[in-house]
């Protein structure tokens, strides 16, 4: 089991990157950033790899509690499921 942020949609580098600075400081920010997933293309090809790995399990969890950010995470996972039936994807909201 691992776990990525995700910030999708408008700003989403912008709001990345302040959620993970104020979580992370300055120091510790660029480590976690540099697995945050900001596309739906970054979203598939990091599935990809992780299943590669033999990753069964992954946890997103969203840089903003905007009700929004589910809506494009859904968007961007719609065909996981057909393309992916071995990787199981727990959306997380707090």
């Amino acid at each position: 089991m691992t776990g990525r942020y995700v910030s999708l949609g408008r700003n989403a580098e912008t709001v990345a990157y302040e959620y993970i600075r104020h979580y992370y400081g300055d120091e510790g920010s660029a480590v976690a950033r540099a697995d945050t997933l900001t596309n739906a293309d970054e979203i598939h090809a990091e599935l990809d790899r992780l299943a590669e790995a033999g990753v069964t399990d992954l946890v997103l969890y969203p840089c903003s509690a905007e009700w929004t950010q589910l809506e494009l995470l859904a968007d961007a996972l719609e065909d996981v499921h057909h393309r992916r039936p071995v990787l199981a994807v727990t959306r997380a909201l707090y």
